[in-house]
């Protein structure tokens, strides 16, 4: 990893869940999304943490019973705070996986 990676990333690398090791593990991982309603938010978590992404016809993770069971606990009042609800947490789960964090 080079210092403008060090730089880019200090925040994530900061992360005792992340670390430098974990952070050369997402530079090199690459994520399909899917293209929907919330795939612009999926994909810009993504970005920002360093991971590839790819469109494709669906995106692993998350099960869409597990995103009805999350979004209707948070209670979100408008269409658009679901969105991005829904966005974040597919990248989260992305992330996860691809550290390897339960």
């Amino acid at each position: 990893m080079n210092e403008l990676d060090r730089r880019r990333f200090g925040r994530q690398i900061c992360l005792a869940e992340v670390g430098e090791r974990g952070q050369n593990e997402l530079c090199r991982a690459e994520v399909t999304v899917a293209a929907s309603a919330h795939a612009d938010v999926e994909r810009a978590y993504l970005a920002a943490a360093g991971v590839r992404v790819a469109v494709g016809a669906t995106s692993p993770g998350v099960t869409a019973e597990e995103v009805a069971r999350v979004l209707d606990a948070l209670s979100l009042e408008t269409e658009e705070a679901r969105v991005l609800a829904e966005g974040a947490l597919r990248a989260l789960t992305a992330l996860r996986a691809i550290l390897d964090v339960g």
